[in-house]
């Protein structure tokens, strides 16, 4: 699976993150669903971290997977 991090340049302390999980009731969208992370988390101090998750039903033989 993929993600994508976005994080404020020039952070020289452990920051606090968010992570990003889109909505399509596990059938669509992916980790780009999502709203402009530098505007709205890396520039208030945040590291932000939005991740792709398996879709159904197309993986449900993958396992493991949701049902």
């Amino acid at each position: 699976m993929l993600l994508d991090l976005v994080r404020p340049a020039e952070a020289e302390q452990p920051l606090p993150a968010v992570v990003w999980i889109h909505g399509g009731g596990w059938r669509l969208h992916d980790r780009t669903a999502c709203p402009d992370l530098v505007q709205h988390f890396a520039e208030h101090g945040y590291v932000m971290v939005s991740i792709d998750y398996r879709l159904a039903p197309e993986t449900r033989h993958l396992g493991p997977a949701q049902r």
